[in-house]
């Protein structure tokens, strides 16, 4: 029924805006195997042209915002790479057309995911209201037609919190503590941003956990988390370097 509300998704193509940029990206992990586009043709324009076909943003030049040239002739785009990994699944199987439906069916499982949650918390009369809440809510609706990671980041954390809870009433549950710590992990490597949500939850974990014989948990959380983060600290170093600079716009407001 979340369907009814959030169908047809948002048609974005062009490069420039983050559902576009999320698309090529798709398109390129379905077509080429690579997360770098290619983009052959910009590569051998002549040198004079270039100012008439980019635009400079923080000192890169680049033709669409969010997608970077590189030396190798190929476009490394912008964002965490998770989400559009889905997202070309997706496309693999129905095309463009595809690719725009997956966060309308993943806005289903965040609903479903909500209900869950509420529901270890507070029971499941509540649950069901807030997951009926979460359904209408003109924001959600709003990011589950639109084809950017939020969905999928809200579906990490929600899930990650749920098993997080779970492990603190059951401190010494080893497979609790280091799912919730991958989920966490996974979360980060959908939206770097997700660190403002994460870092709190790690202080929190090593807080209510002092008693000695919960170490060996509180470690698998830490180690599974970091395992992800480590992952996607060398994925933006290596596989998408142009994503580098922007992070300084959120760790300062840790």
């Amino acid at each position: 029924s979340s369907l009814a509300l959030t169908l047809p998704p948002c048609e974005m193509l062009l490069g420039g805006w983050d559902p576009g940029v999320y698309l090529h990206t798709a398109a390129s992990i379905a077509n080429h195997g690579s997360l770098q586009i290619p983009a052959d043709d910009m590569a051998r324009l002549p040198a004079e042209l270039h100012p008439d076909l980019v635009v400079e943003i923080a000192g890169w030049q680049h033709p669409f915002p969010g997608l970077f040239p590189l030396p190798n002739g190929r476009l490394s785009p912008q964002f965490m790479h998770l989400y559009p990994s889905l997202m070309a699944l997706a496309y693999s199987i129905g095309g463009i057309q595809g690719a725009w439906m997956l966060n309308p069916l993943l806005n289903g499982v965040a609903i479903l995911l909500m209900f869950w949650f509420a529901s270890k918390i507070l029971g499941p009369g509540w649950g069901l209201a807030s997951a009926l809440l979460l359904a209408v809510n003109p924001a959600q609706v709003w990011q589950a037609k639109f084809g950017t990671a939020e969905i999928l980041g809200q579906i990490l954390l929600m899930a990650a919190s749920g098993i997080l809870i779970h492990f603190f009433r059951n401190p010494r549950k080893l497979v609790s503590a280091a799912l919730s710590g991958f989920l966490f992990g996974l979360a980060f490597f959908t939206r770097y941003d997700a660190i403002l949500f994460i870092a709190p939850m790690i202080l929190l974990v090593i807080a209510l956990n002092p008693e000695r014989e919960n170490r060996r948990a509180v470690a698998a959380f830490l180690l599974a988390l970091a395992a992800v983060g480590l992952h996607a600290t060398v994925h933006m170093t290596l596989v998408a370097p142009c994503y580098r600079p922007l992070p300084g716009l959120v760790f300062p407001l840790l």
